[in-house]
């Protein structure tokens, strides 16, 4: 991974060592083949990791959303562009200290949307922004592919843990479609906060060997570890 200043982006050797792996480990199916993952083009791929060290991209997310828009839409690899560009989303995020909020479902139709073509990022800037939180998690603790398997289910179990029985939804804009479709109304640090602290409470129970005494959402956790994610672009 680079850093400019202040965050970590990711390498063309990083995708090309690790992450087309990673995304192959976490969005591949029993159903549905693993794409091969194979580049066509490094220049399309270096162009779009060159994005966020551009001056035009200016916060975080708007570098990390051009980002993986033009993963999803550039075609730079001769199949699994769109998730591999879900995987780099997702691995940037927790490289950088940050967690989401969002459901696999929800990043699914994210990354479909930035396939599509659309030239405007900030829609999806605005996603990012809106939901992800920073974290605390010991990340040295976690494998990147652990953290990403088992957030998922912590976010669902901490809206549960901290808003039990909530179900008013909290789109990303005026349209309900383009937004995430579980989100409650609730403040994004504080859901984070309830799910590292399920993140926290799974990692000392595989530390200690103390499944079996695991709480009901911490086992959700633990078994989330060893899934693979549901959701994925096709």
């Amino acid at each position: 991974m680079t850093g400019d200043p202040a965050y970590v982006w990711p390498t063309f050797e990083d995708i090309e060592v690790g992450l087309a792996r990673l995304a192959s480990r976490l969005y591949g199916s029993p159903e549905q083949a693993s794409p091969s993952f194979r580049i066509e083009s490094r220049a399309l791929l270096e162009s779009a990791l060159g994005l966020p060290h551009q001056p035009y991209y200016e916060t975080f997310a708007e570098k990390l959303a051009a980002l993986v828009r033009s993963i999803a839409c550039n075609h730079a690899l001769a199949d699994g562009n769109k998730r591999l560009a879900m995987t780099v989303l997702h691995s940037t995020l927790v490289l950088n200290g940050y967690v989401w909020l969002w459901s696999s479902e929800d990043a699914a139709h994210a990354i479909l949307r930035a396939a599509s073509g659309d030239s405007d990022f900030r829609w999806l800037a605005e996603f990012i922004e809106l939901f992800t939180a920073p974290s605390t998690l010991p990340l040295s603790t976690f494998s990147l592919d652990e953290l990403v398997r088992a957030w998922p289910q912590a976010v669902e179990r901490g809206w549960h843990e901290s808003a039990p029985g909530t179900t008013q939804r909290r789109p990303v804009n005026d349209h309900p479609t383009d937004g995430p479709t579980y989100l409650r109304e609730r403040p994004a640090v504080f859901v984070a906060d309830s799910a590292v602290h399920l993140i926290r409470d799974a990692i000392s129970c595989l530390a200690h060997g103390k499944e079996r005494e695991a709480s009901e959402p911490v086992r959700g956790v633990l078994a989330a570890m060893r899934q693979t994610v549901p959701a994925a672009p096709p």
